[in-house]
């Protein structure tokens, strides 16, 4: 609010060039000096200092830079990694970052988005998946598109939570096998005996299905309308073990095309047709506190316990990282207690108890 010079009042709103108190204060220095010798706020009385203080060129905005991110990046990635880059990118980055000058994403706004990140809640392994996606596009995407000079220099990312998820038992997974129907207790076979995921399932084909050779060759993976390659992007050959074999057989001929595992209606499974079916099944079976995934981990943690060795574990699970494989690497209850018995042996001699007189 100011006085014009014929005593009428004025009102005068500007908004700084540049989002900063400092800026905003000098700006408010320069306003009342113009006031003062002009007897207007709009007279600029200082260009060389409004040039000192002045961004040069506010350049593209991180909206901006998203827009041609993803064009150009994400049809390189496979469907599902494409659909959970939106649901991050459009959820939480773009809210946050959408309106600031690409410039302006540095190490200072990221660590305060990630305590926002740790005010939501959010499991670190989370809060890494989000800070990941947001390196990818200011120190990869930018840099390389040339609306960075350099990549900025973030804050570290969170490390890694591990986690202890329960394995399903050999006992459980003949419950939900016996409560499934024909065309879930398939499904449900090729998931804890082959390892393959829901999109691997959904994509298999009796071409990939060698009954004579007791082989599955795992090339495809159908997520979200989309067929492509698995996840780790290699294909990979299971042997099709025994429990497998007898429902696969019980199927008799098909034709080479033909989905191997389908719903009762002939039809591929949904997106998430396979999890909820586990649903119903694991209630019938009175298993608890798992989901479709876990069918998965039983396949690996099994081959751990049996012996196999980390690589071919690795190359079972069509792991593209052994760090991935390592995260199964836990034990049942009971055997790491098991593992320590074994490694005591029986007692020696001097270590028999001495019985009292």
């Amino acid at each position: 609010m100011y006085r014009k010079p014929d005593g009428s009042k004025g009102r005068f709103r500007h908004d700084a060039e540049v989002q900063t108190r400092a800026a905003a204060v000098a700006e408010e220095r320069r306003r009342f000096a113009a006031l003062a010798s002009t007897g207007s706020p709009f007279e600029v009385v200082d260009p060389i200092a409004r040039e000192q203080v002045a961004s040069p060129s506010k350049g593209p905005t991180f909206a901006d830079v998203v827009d041609k991110y993803k064009a150009a990046f994400l049809p390189t990635l496979k469907a599902a990694t494409q659909y959970g880059y939106r649901i991050v990118i459009d959820g939480r980055l773009l809210r946050r970052f959408g309106k600031l000058p690409i410039d302006e994403v540095d190490a200072c706004a990221v660590r305060a988005f990630d305590v926002e990140l740790v005010g939501d809640q959010l499991r670190p392994s989370s809060r890494r998946t989000v800070l990941t996606i947001l390196r990818s596009i200011l120190c990869r995407f930018a840099v390389e598109a040339k609306y960075l000079a350099k990549a900025p220099d973030l804050p570290k990312l969170p490390k890694k939570s591990k986690r202890c998820v329960p394995a399903l038992s050999r006992l459980q997974v003949d419950g939900l096998l016996e409560a499934g129907s024909a065309e879930a207790k398939l499904a449900f076979a090729l998931a804890a005996f082959a390892g393959l995921r829901a999109g691997e399932i959904r994509a298999l084909c009796w071409r990939d299905v060698d009954l004579e050779r007791g082989e599955i060759v795992v090339r495809f993976a159908h997520c979200r309308g989309v067929t492509d390659k698995p996840k780790s992007g290699d294909d990979r050959v299971i042997p099709i073990a025994r429990q497998l074999q007898a429902l696969l057989v019980a199927r008799g001929a098909r034709p080479a095309g033909e989905l191997v595992a389908m719903t009762r209606y002939g039809k591929r499974w949904g997106q998430y047709g396979l999890r909820d079916a586990f649903s119903r099944v694991a209630r019938r079976a009175g298993v608890e506190g798992f989901h479709f995934h876990s069918l998965r981990h039983f396949f690996i943690t099994e081959l751990f316990e049996k012996g196999v060795g980390a690589p071919t574990v690795q190359e079972l699970a069509g792991h593209a990282h052994l760090e991935t494989t390592a995260l199964y690497a836990h034990t049942r209850k009971g055997s790491a207690r098991d593992a320590i018995e074994r490694l005591s042996g029986p007692a020696s001699p001097s270590e028999e108890p001495i019985a009292a007189e």
